[in-house]
């Protein structure tokens, strides 16, 4: 006597073997049993159920996960810019005197009026 899962067995109604005086029973536990008999019908619904079920697509981690040199190289990588910035030279116009190391020679920005005054 092998254990036996109640689900496939012919006796089972809605949770209640109707051998054992309709004693509630959970289909699922695998018990040994004197008075089971495979119902082929259950048998082969669940087993269609299965086949059709969708499996979940199987999502494998990169190399470099689980290799810590790997990962560093990975981050150096990304880390370098894509081109060299020194082509790009500088925004700062080397031709300008400043007078203040900050703003600069701000003269230029002050408007002159018509009558001589610098208010």
């Amino acid at each position: 006597m092998a254990p036996a899962r109640c689900k496939f067995c012919r006796f089972e109604k809605e949770s209640k073997c109707s051998k054992k005086k309709g004693a509630g029973i959970k289909l699922n536990k695998r018990r040994p049993c004197n008075l089971f008999q495979q119902d082929d019908a259950k048998l082969e619904a669940f087993v269609e159920r299965k086949m059709m079920a969708s499996k979940p697509e199987v999502i494998t981690r990169p190399d470099w996960w689980w290799d810590k040199n790997l990962r560093r190289e990975m981050r150096k990588q990304a880390a370098q810019p894509e081109y060299d910035m020194s082509q790009f030279g500088t925004t700062i116009d080397p031709n300008i005197q400043s007078k203040h190391p900050l703003t600069g020679d701000l003269s230029r920005f002050t408007e002159e009026k018509k009558d001589g005054s610098n208010d």
